[in-house]
């Protein structure tokens, strides 16, 4: 797997690392975590971003898997319905997780940035391929022209709101409902034993 073409991409080969003494110092990695000039195995930060009484570091790679997350929970985010609060509260978790990631900049490694930033361009293309665009427009009430009536080179069916604008929430059983369909299958215990201590000899 270390091998790409017969040309192996990671030596497996760990180089000794010297100090200033001329001691082996164990302590670093045996692959480097600098790729580019940049250290992955660190945060990098651009700025500090004060926030009252505490600052947050912002980071470009943050920046950017932030926005590539956001286009990709769009992308999937399902119609908006009435009277369905499962909806709506997933709807509000895929427009706060990207700005977790953007809080987190500042204290993970920025490798795990890279990785979060190719596996959301991998997963938008793939789902761009499936549904289009999705529910990615109208974005704040706006929606470009190339957008409008794209056909997926795979098309595949997207859930849609019913013809009443409503979800078959309302048809779900209540919490009071549930209740009484789960004691309805509770069997009584009709053998009670008295303890030991209230027994007489």
């Amino acid at each position: 797997m270390l091998h790409v073409f017969g040309t192996q991409v990671v030596p497996l080969a760990c180089p000794a690392h010297f100090d200033a003494a001329g001691q082996v110092n164990k302590a670093l990695p045996c692959i480097s975590t600098v790729i580019a000039g940049v250290n992955m195995g660190k945060p990098q930060i651009l700025f500090d971003l004060p926030l009252g009484l505490f600052s947050i570091g912002v980071s470009a790679l943050a920046l950017v898997s932030a926005g590539l997350i956001f286009i990709q929970s769009r992308m999937t985010m399902p119609p908006p319905v009435e009277n369905d609060p499962s909806a709506s509260t997933t709807r509000t978790m895929m427009v706060m997780m990207p700005l977790f990631s953007i809080v987190y900049g500042g204290i993970i490694p920025a490798g795990l940035f890279v990785y979060w930033i190719v596996s959301s361009l991998f997963s938008i293309v793939q789902q761009f391929l499936y549904v289009g665009w999705g529910h990615m427009f109208p974005l704040f009430g706006w929606t470009p022209a190339f957008a409008r009536d794209y056909t997926p080179r795979f098309p595949v069916t997207m859930p849609s709101v019913t013809a009443t604008g409503k979800t078959p929430a309302p048809s779900r059983q209540q919490p009071e409902e549930r209740w009484v369909s789960a004691a309805s299958t509770v069997r009584p215990n009709t053998r009670r034993r008295a303890g030991r201590r209230g027994r007489r000899r």
